[in-house]
């Protein structure tokens, strides 16, 4: 499964790290409870759209109108350096097929792709050091009969961050790795309020 809390908060703003926490807390809730925690008081039901507005309202994502802006001075989605803007650049083709398939802008799948391997900076990799084009730290279960690799990986269990080794899955091409996420989420019903989503 996809891990949010790879993410490094590069900045150094206290209310983004706040807004992060909050989040990652959400995600987390929603993750060990689904919809009922909210109602049980186990956790926060995960509003996509709550969560979207919170983001944008504090400028760290943008609206329709900006991204259209955004998508014209950069030629596509928007990115920080111009690392970023090649890594998008790099997985867009099949970002926007894997997109296609789940019913979501290729940005969000671009975005997840980023967000789990640091813009592509930190690779999974396999024993002899080659990649494992794994771009959404994706695990592989008992189920799974790929190539797998083992790397160490922070989990969060109750709120508490442990460091543990676990047994993610290997793909022989960038290509493969984008089929294999979509089709999980489009298999998995964990993961089906995620699908046909737009934008």
């Amino acid at each position: 499964e996809p891990s949010f809390a790879r993410m490094d908060v590069e900045r150094g703003d206290a209310s983004f790290g706040r807004l992060f926490s909050e989040l990652q807390g959400e995600v987390t809730a929603y993750i060990q409870h689904g919809d009922a925690g909210a109602d049980s008081g186990a956790g926060s039901s995960l509003s996509t759209e709550g969560a979207l507005l919170r983001l944008r309202a504090s400028g760290l994502i943008m609206g329709e109108e900006d991204r259209v802006d955004a998508a014209t001075a950069s030629g596509g989605a928007a990115a920080n350096t111009p690392e970023q803007q090649a890594f998008l650049d790099s997985i867009a083709p099949w970002a926007r097929q894997a997109a296609d398939r789940l019913g979501v802008a290729p940005e969000l799948v671009q975005a997840h792709a980023a967000l789990e391997s640091g813009w592509g900076q930190r690779p999974l990799r396999t024993g002899d050091g080659a990649s494992t084009h794994n771009l959404f730290g994706i695990k592989a279960g008992a189920a799974w009969d790929g190539a797998t690799s083992d790397a160490a990986t922070t989990e969060y269990v109750g709120g508490e961050a442990l460091k543990t080794r676990e047994r993610f899955r290997a793909y022989p091409d960038a290509a493969s790795a984008f089929d294999d996420y979509a089709r999980m989420l489009l298999e998995n019903p964990r993961y089906r309020g995620a699908l046909n989503t737009g934008s």
